[in-house]
């Protein structure tokens, strides 16, 4: 059974979609707000294993800027939604320090952000 989440942001509604641990956000908005929901969906899961996959649908305009999946560089690694999105579920924060001494490149945060993709 598909269950779905709205989230309220700055007037923006994330909806979240839950199905068979498949985590579809999608957003009208820009980069904060799916940080945002990314951090507000840490507070709604007990651990990083109910996730198997994230969706993020994005407005075409948007797409073209976040679209990095796994970054190579800090500058990379700041404009990927992936990376972004996931970072904040992981810790229920995304801060300096995830884009800081090569952080991104961390097997283990690489892993996570394979679980993300941008539609």
């Amino acid at each position: 059974m598909k269950k779905s989440l709205n989230i309220e942001i700055d007037d923006v509604t994330a909806i979240l979609y839950f199905l068979d641990h498949c985590v579809e956000i999608h957003f009208t908005s820009n980069k904060s707000t799916f940080i945002e929901a990314g951090e507000k969906l840490h507070h709604l899961i007990s651990s990083l294993e109910e996730i198997a996959h994230v969706i993020i649908h994005i407005p075409e305009p948007w797409t073209k800027v976040v679209r990095f999946h796994r970054p190579t560089s800090d500058c990379e690694a700041r404009c990927s939604s992936v990376y972004c999105v996931m970072m904040a579920i992981r810790s229920g924060e995304l801060g300096p320090a995830d884009f800081t001494n090569e952080i991104f490149l961390d097997p283990d945060r690489l892993k996570l952000t394979d679980l993300a993709r941008v539609e």
